[in-house]
């Protein structure tokens, strides 16, 4: 019997690399893992492209790729922000594909990783939605810093400017612990080594309800925005914008918005750019059409 999508194909994530790459992309993946490795700052890598380009597939294989290429010195986490956009709180899902892996790694204590979890818990519900909050004023001051209009939102919950202050400083001492928590998983095993990168890719991103997108971005900027700590997001760009000018009510300045979360962007290269190209997109086909055990006649007109 014939179907109409191919299965995925079998692939263990964090182990299989980029086997069966028929349309020649591990070369981005090298130049992917050549970037991260290279730079301290925290970075988060826009991967662009429109909807059944093979992003996920591609990123999907390079967290397996990178970590064997670059043993000991790199951990990667995959996270499928669309699988998780049924929560309200995008840090929690965050963590707890985080905590996962660190868990199945097991370099990290039970103590180490209660750290972050302790963090996570004191920020709190009611801090989310003063981000989203935030969120909405840093839009409407994107060119310049947010200054004194921090003041001017309000969050459920705090009466007072004295309240709010002091629940701010909660809140404030919670990013720093969880900063210097994921701090810790960077650093190298010997005195002399060099700092490990953690590499959290985000996928699906432009498939996710506005809200928890956006808010998603939040997170990243705000908790972190920590040396050698790095993400990719798996994202149609153009989609993205769409989701800013839906959720402001505006068609102005969302590219401009999102420059504020994204470092650098990259795509994948064409698949019919070139002839050479042409043929792994020749081969693909004929690989997917078996795999579908569907027969050429069934083209025809």
């Amino acid at each position: 019997m014939a179907r109409l999508t191919p299965k995925e194909p079998e692939f263990k994530l964090y182990k299989t690399g980029f086997d069966g790459d028929l349309l020649d992309r591990a070369a981005s993946g090298v130049a992917l893992s050549g970037l991260v490795e290279r730079i301290e700052d925290p970075m988060v890598i826009a991967l662009d492209g429109g909807w059944g380009t093979g992003k996920s597939w591609f990123l999907k294989r390079w967290v397996g790729y990178h970590r064997n290429e670059h043993k000991g010195t790199a951990r990667t986490v995959y996270f499928d922000a669309f699988a998780h956009d049924y929560l309200d709180d995008p840090l929690v899902a965050l963590m707890g594909a985080l905590l996962e892996v660190l868990a199945e790694d097991g370099d990290q204590t039970e103590a180490e990783r209660n750290t972050l979890k302790d963090a996570v818990w004191k920020y709190g519900p009611a801090a989310l939605q003063f981000s989203t909050k935030v969120a909405g004023a840093l839009f409407k001051n994107y060119v310049g810093d947010l200054g004194d209009d921090l003041t001017d939102v309000g969050v459920d919950g705090v009466g007072t400017a004295a309240a709010f202050w002091k629940h701010e400083e909660t809140r404030r001492g919670a990013m720093e612990q969880f900063g210097a928590a994921l701090q810790a998983l960077t650093l190298p095993d010997g005195e002399a080594g060099e700092a490990r990168k953690l590499v959290i890719v985000a996928d699906e991103l432009d498939r996710c309800r506005p809200d928890y997108a956006l808010s998603l971005l939040e997170v990243i900027k705000h908790f972190f925005a920590v040396d050698n700590v790095h993400f990719v997001l798996g994202v149609n760009l153009r989609e993205l914008e769409n989701m800013v000018k839906v959720r402001y009510g505006t068609q102005e300045g969302a590219a401009l918005y999102l420059q504020k979360f994204v470092t650098l962007t990259m795509e994948l290269p064409n698949g019919a750019s070139s002839a050479l190209n042409s043929q792994a997109i020749n081969a693909l086909f004929d690989k997917r059409a078996d795999d579908l055990k569907w027969e050429y006649p069934i083209f025809c007109v």
